[in-house]
């Protein structure tokens, strides 16, 4: 691990001087990539003996494993910074008055009637609100009227 101290500790300092994911995504291309010096040293893993092999395998996927999660951690704080940009760029300020917006309008018979009663309760008189059409129940019946009555 200590041989490849070095190629973490470049491969951390990239990832946290990344500004963007653009800048984020060509580091990681070349710290984990095809043509990256891990790449080259698993390349290399064929020629030793078996009985080295495991070992040196070992370190180069703790080493690899190191280097994913610097650039892991600094995509989620890459990616924590522009939330946090949008949502202060898209914040509502709950507390500012605003103009109601009134929908539709009343309809013209509506306004007509609206127009009327106010011209009457102008001159004195007193609207009353009932029911829009009585029943023979409460014109007849309910007041004891027998049926033969005109």
């Amino acid at each position: 691990m200590s041989e490849y101290q070095k190629l973490i500790d470049e491969a951390q300092s990239a990832a946290e001087s990344s500004q963007n994911a653009e800048e984020l995504g060509s580091a990681r291309s070349k710290f984990l990539g095809k043509k990256s010096q891990l790449s080259e040293a698993k390349k290399e893993l064929g020629k030793l003996e078996e009985r080295d092999r495991a070992a040196a395998g070992k370190e180069l996927n703790e080493v690899r494993k190191f280097i994913e999660k610097a650039f892991e951690q600094r995509e989620v704080d890459l990616q924590e910074e522009a939330w946090n940009l949008q949502f202060e760029s898209e914040r509502i300020d709950l507390s500012e008055r605003l103009e109601s917006l009134r929908r539709g309008h009343l309809h013209l018979i509506t306004q007509a009637r609206d127009h009327l009663e106010d011209v009457f309760v102008g001159m004195g008189f007193t609207v009353a609100e009932g029911p829009e059409v009585e029943t023979a129940w409460y014109n007849f019946e309910a007041l004891n009227i027998p049926d033969w009555h005109p």
